[in-house]
């Protein structure tokens, strides 16, 4: 149930590439964009530090053909082409919180931030100041059984 994504605050021109990943990317993974290929697909790397610029976050929209299939179930497999936006001050999405790395309890007003050894965002209970991005969790729910955080961007 980690595949399940709601664009509540994504501007119709937000800033948006197609990616692919020499790993499975769940949504909301960040990734480190390189340069695109001869068809314009660019191929996204881990974060190396939380202050690591040139950061896109994975929102894809899956187009499910297979009955025994969900958007709840989405991941990006390898090599396969995805969306990932440029996070700006003021985009919201919701994922699911088994996406995210709980340092701290993913409850409202929390912080997610870039784990400076993997894709998966990380949970913190405040900001160090450092970050290239962060968010702040708005809410949390539960949608169709699985349990959403609602996130806002506050800095990028």
């Amino acid at each position: 149930m980690a595949g399940r994504i709601i664009l509540n605050k994504v501007s119709a021109t937000a800033t948006n590439y197609a990616i692919k990943c020499a790993s499975v990317l769940e949504q909301g993974n960040f990734g480190v964009m390189g340069r695109p290929d001869a068809s314009g697909v660019r191929t996204v790397t881990a974060p190396g530090a939380i202050t690591t610029a040139n950061v896109v976050v994975h929102l894809s929209v899956p187009l499910v053909y297979d009955a025994n299939k969900s958007e709840n179930d989405f991941k990006l497999p390898i090599g396969e082409i995805g969306r990932a936006y440029v996070p700006y001050q003021g985009m919201g999405f919701c994922i699911p919180v088994a996406n995210i790395l709980a340092t701290v309890a993913v409850a409202k007003d929390a912080h997610v931030i870039i784990d400076a050894t993997s894709f998966v965002p990380e949970c913190v209970a405040s900001l160090g100041g450092t970050e290239s991005i962060a968010f702040i969790v708005e809410d949390v729910f539960t949608d169709n059984g699985v349990s959403m955080a609602q996130l806002l961007c506050i800095k990028a």
